[in-house]
Formats: C-alpha cells, structure tokens, sequence
C-alpha cells in the first residue's frame, strides 16, 4: 500500500491532524486540533504495511476497547476509533502534555516516587477489576503531566498487548500460548515463558522491576535476550536494592524484592495492597496519600519473603526469618517495617555441578570399598592354621603346610577327624550346626568346593594330523619325491 500524507486529514468530526509528534515500530503518533475549540488530541496511526495483517489490526484495535473499557483518570481515554479512507487505522487519544517516566533522572527520591506508584497501582487496580492485565508496564507507557499545583499527574498508556480475563467489554482482544510479547527487562518469569497462566500479579513484577530501577537507577537482571533473563529469574538470587542504595529503607526494599519474586503467591497480592504497603513503609506516606484523595482498604499483607533473596553486608542477622507483616494504612499508622530476614546467597550453577561430580565420585569409591571388604584378601598361613585346628569351616579349610607343587596356591584337605566323630551331646543339642554357622561367618575366607574343570587353564586344541595321500609312494632310497600322477 502507498503511504499517503496524514498530515492535513480530518478525523474525529472536527479535527484536523496538524504536526507529527513521534514513530515507533508500529506506527506513528500526530496532534490534532479542533477547529472551533482549544484542544488537542493525539491520533496514534498504524503502519500501512500492516493495514491487511488482521492480527494487527486487531491488537491496534483491541487497545483502544481495553483503554475505554477502564475510564479511569490515571488511564489514558480513548475518543475515537476507526480507519481512514486510504486503508490506515486510527485511535484517537486525549492530548496530554509532560513527558514519559523514562525521562525523570534516576535514582528518584521516595517521596516523588510514592506519589506517582499510588497513581499507577490506582489505574492498574481498576484495569485488574475489569479483568485486564497490560503485560506491558514499563517507564515509557508511564505519563507524567505537571500540575499548577501539586505532584505529577500519571497516566497509563499503551494497551496493545493487554490480555483479557473474561470480560465481554473489551471481547475481540485474544491472546496466544506460547506467545511472548513484552519487553523483556519488564517481564515476570511466567510471561516471559510465553505461560497461559499469566494473571494480573504479573503485573505487580513489572511494576517491581519499575521500582527497583528507579531507586537504585539499574534494572534488576541482566540478559542479551529473553532466555537470558528467564535463566536469571530463576537461577539468581531476587537483588537487594539496598546494595545499590544504601540509604532506601528497609520497607521499601523488602517490598521491592517480594514484587520480584519468581512465585506469584510470594507478591503482593494486588496493585492496592503494594501501594498501601508502600505508603505505611514511607514516613509520611499516609499524609502524601491523602494529598491524591487516597481512600485506604484496610490492612493489606506482605507475603513471606521470597526463598531465593540475597542481602548486603549492612543487614543484621535476626534470629528467625519473619513472617507475613501487616500494616495499616486506614488508621494513619507508619512504622518502619522488619529489617529483612537472614537469607544466604545462592550458589552458582557450576559449584552445584561440582558438587554433584564430588558426591558421585564419593558413592563409586564406597561401593568399591565395600566390594573389596567383601571379597576379602587371601588368607594367610597363620589364619589357615587356625581354622583347620579349630575344624569349623563347613566344606574345606586351607592347610597351613601343604601347597601345591607351584608353591603359590594353598591346596585343599580333608576336614579334620575329630569332624568324624563329633560330639554326642553337641549333635544331639544342634549346638555344633549352630557354631559351624557363626564360625562360618567370622572365619577367614578360604577357597570353596568348586568344579575341578573351571580351575583347569584353557587348553587349545591340537590341529588335526594331515592324512598321508595314499598315491605318494616313496622313493627306492625310502625318501618321498615325486608324486605319481593320480589316475
């Protein structure tokens, strides 16, 4: 399809598209003005390229049903949708003016960035009750208006890839198994594996991810490409804020590295209970709250902190790991939370390794001892000597003085002859049955009773004698020359 100008072409009744204000890889985004009134909007336009790619298309539209499906005003509204004459679809956005969170120096200080997590947790909360997860949270599809008066107003942007939980507003928005769509940085372990079972607590490691990155101005995992950052979610350790920044409190980063945690049940439950979470950790974070019309729930939980954290030199070692903390929000209470359990650092895949190599090699060498042990050297001639005096090997003994005519292997003899004629009263008690048995077992070991042939060395067979040929007939001196010829 041959791109056309946009720029002049009316759209949304009144409006004519005046300027460009950004590309992307899916389209571009230009600024609309009314005719009559001072207002703007913001027409997002996609790609010519992908007019007749039907999943696309519907994503592109799928967004703007999930955007005007949450009216919320830390979401984005959405005033129109549809497409033009020349086959390009459109989504007509509200026009906001301010710049992305991407932008704000990093690390940010708490107060600020209180204030713009409980706008976020407030739009997520409301996308959540709607049943849709964005699956996309990132700095970037952070707004932040500036207001006469008071602090940033956020807002969510970019629903292209929400998923639907069920609701028939937004019906026409599929998802796919298998399908790993994000950005990677930003996703939780179970997105990134392209898992069905993606729920809204993925939404809560994104915004964990957020956090982290903006108060310590690093990312919490490193990876060149998404199976990278898989491997390291579930191999290192949830990171530490606090080694990064040592002076954020111990509230804000344990619930930091419960928001990262590989388990989903080891999260926050919902966007409300990490915004109150993180209220009740902040010092004056009920009275920010307050300035934001925020109307606590109650009490919200912080689950058990996850099994794979690891801690910086700084934190004290309690004597017991803490459980589930419960702070309250409703009755303007702020404390400062637990500092963080005692947790050790985790092991990296090549000590494991190792480790396992070591044990194998343990367990070989113990069944090779117990082999030996149980098959046992020769016996020597002071051994075979008492044996035969005690006469109480079951079936042969070895004789001290008598060998074979090598010299090197002790040869059988006859059991003694006092065996002969045993004991009246030891055969009538079963008692001499009984010490041949027990002697059997502690006697040295000596050679059985076995088929003389299996001892006898391998002899190989002879060839076959060469029958003489009846027509060679010998010579007059008595010697074999020339044959006669055979008939």
């Amino acid at each position: 399809m041959t791109a056309t100008p946009i720029i002049g072409r009316r759209v949304a009744g009144n409006y004519t598209i005046v300027s460009l204000l950004g590309r992307g890889g899916m389209g571009a985004v230009y600024a609309a003005q009314h005719d009559i009134l001072d207002e703007k909007l913001a027409i997002k336009v996609l790609h010519p390229q992908f007019a007749h790619n039907a999943e696309m298309v519907r994503r592109f539209q799928a967004e703007a049903r999930a955007a005007s499906a949450t009216k919320h005003p830390n979401i984005i509204r959405v005033h129109d949708c549809g497409r033009f004459d020349s086959g390009e679809n459109y989504i007509a956005l509200e026009y906001l003016d301010g710049h992305s969170l991407d932008e704000e120096p990093t690390p940010m200080a708490l107060e600020p960035l209180l204030l713009i997590t409980i706008q976020v947790c407030a739009g997520l909360s409301a996308a959540h009750a709607r049943g849709i997860i964005h699956r996309d949270l990132k700095p970037a599809n952070l707004f932040l208006s500036p207001q006469p008066q008071g602090p940033y107003h956020t807002k969510i942007l970019d629903f292209g890839i929400a998923k639907l939980l069920g609701d028939a507003a937004v019906s026409g928005l599929h998802t796919h198994t298998h399908v790993i769509m994000g950005t990677p940085a930003y996703m939780s372990s179970e997105q990134a594996r392209g898992s069905a079972h993606v729920t809204v607590l993925s939404d809560i490691w994104s915004l964990g991810a957020i956090l982290y990155e903006l108060t310590t101005g690093a990312l919490p995992y490193q990876g060149a490409s998404i199976g990278e950052l898989v491997v390291a979610h579930l191999i290192q350790p949830v990171p530490d804020p606090g080694a990064l920044r040592p002076d954020l409190p111990a509230g804000w980063r344990r619930i930091i590295r419960a928001a990262l945690s590989v388990e989903p049940e080891e999260r926050p439950q919902s966007a409300t209970d990490l915004a109150e979470l993180l209220i009740a950790a902040t010092p004056r974070g009920a009275e920010l709250a307050t300035t934001l019309g925020w109307i606590s729930t109650g009490t919200a939980e912080l689950p058990v902190a996850p099994r794979n954290t690891v801690t910086h030199a700084g934190d004290a070692a309690p004597a017991a790991p803490a459980r589930s903390t419960t702070l309250s929000a409703a009755a303007g209470q702020t404390r400062e939370l637990e500092p963080p359990p005692p947790l050790s650092q985790s092991k990296p895949p090549w000590r494991l390794a190792a480790a396992v190599v070591l044990t194998l090699a343990v367990v070989g060498a113990g069944v090779a001892l117990v082999k030996s042990i149980s098959s046992g050297p020769a016996p020597s001639a002071s051994q075979s000597a008492a044996a035969v005096d005690a006469g109480v090997h079951a079936d042969t003994v070895v004789d001290a003085g008598a060998t074979s005519s090598a010299g090197a292997r002790p040869v059988k003899v006859a059991r003694r002859a006092a065996d002969a004629a045993p004991d009246a009263s030891l055969k009538a008690s079963g008692k001499r049955a009984a010490r041949r048995r027990d002697d059997d077992k502690t006697a040295p070991t000596t050679h059985t009773r076995r088929n003389d042939n299996a001892r006898r060395p391998k002899q190989t067979p002879r060839k076959p004698r060469r029958k003489r040929d009846p027509w060679v007939v010998p010579d007059e001196d008595g010697t074999f020359g020339l044959k006669k010829r055979r008939p």
